[in-house]
């Protein structure tokens, strides 16, 4: 059994974990990769990554997610009943800001509407961000973007 992102969304998450548990067969396997956010960052660290990070963390826990999700997975799995994961790993990305600045505007914008809905941000203060983006994507093309870690952990189910 394999989930994707999914515990982050939810916020049932042990409960969701517990089923999922559930239906793997006796010798199978879960994995389970999830994020956490709070490595979402550039080399240096320009104040609208700040602002970017404030609002995506802000805006993802009003809606109730959790953006600690994929380093919270062992102790989920506890929590579930599963036990402690055979294992985790921890994946990222990382690429020049002329290219990952697509994916920090997409999501700071899709978000947007729930950080200004929460007070988590302004208008003004969402579109100075967005327009440094924008400068900074064009003076420094080069440089690091870090995206979210990706965790993983997986157990396998014993044999009936």
């Amino acid at each position: 059994m394999y989930a994707r992102l999914l515990l982050f969304h939810l916020p049932q998450r042990v409960e969701v974990l517990g089923r999922l548990w559930d239906a793997v067969a006796p010798g199978g396997q879960l994995l389970v990769q999830d994020y956490d956010l709070r490595s979402v960052s550039t080399l240096p660290q320009p104040d609208w990554g700040r602002e970017l990070l404030r609002v995506l963390t802000g805006a993802f826990g009003a809606a109730g997610a959790d953006v600690c999700a994929g380093t919270r997975l062992p102790q989920l799995f506890a929590q579930a009943g599963i036990g402690t994961p055979d294992g985790t790993d921890v994946a990222c990305r990382i690429e020049p800001l002329a290219t990952g600045r697509i994916i920090m505007e997409s999501t700071f914008r899709s978000l947007l509407p729930t950080a200004l809905a929460y007070g988590i941000t302004t208008q003004e203060r969402a579109a100075a961000a967005l327009a440094s983006i924008d400068r900074d994507a064009t003076r420094f093309p080069d440089r690091p973007v870090l995206w979210p870690l990706l965790i993983g952990a997986w157990k396998r189910k014993g044999q009936a």
